[in-house]
């Protein structure tokens, strides 16, 4: 059986933007520190226009957790928009892009991962007052409670 442990948000790390236009809160990653990574679960603010970093190698997905949307718009001219909570959005890190929050200041959540390392699959659910069972889909696996 694999162990379970509880990250509280409290012992999430501030850590600045390679760009240095912002801060992100990491959740968890690999290795736990250093400028490289496997993979990183985090969140971050957005409360004004600011490009993403570059992320060559790394696949990520993306979406808004609370506040009112953000657009992101790709140097190749596509735009992508996460309006609401658990909306999400896919692309490759090595794609610049300029977020933009749609109406004040987002908290947005974040999963990268080194695409030669490592995959991830990101699945948004609610539970029922019952609670619901969640089945490990890999080796590992991570809940982040957005509420409550």
């Amino acid at each position: 059986m694999s162990a379970i442990r509880f990250l509280p948000e409290s012992g999430f790390v501030a850590v600045p933007w390679k760009n240095g236009l912002g801060t992100t809160a990491d959740i968890a990653r690999e290795p736990a520190s250093g400028a490289a990574f496997v993979w990183r679960l985090s969140l971050a603010t957005i409360d004004r226009e600011a490009a993403f970093s570059p992320y060559p190698g790394h696949d990520r997905t993306f979406f808004v957790v609370a506040g009112g949307g953000v657009e992101l718009e790709f140097a190749d001219g596509e735009t992508m928009v996460s309006r609401r909570p658990g909306e999400m959005l896919r692309f490759e890190g090595e794609r610049g892009c300029i977020g933009r929050p749609l109406a004040g200041a987002t908290r947005d959540f974040n999963v990268i991962t080194r695409r030669d390392a490592a995959r991830h699959a990101v699945s948004v659910m609610a539970l029922d007052s019952a609670g619901e069972r969640i089945a490990a889909a890999a080796d590992r696996s991570f809940v982040v409670a957005l509420e409550g």
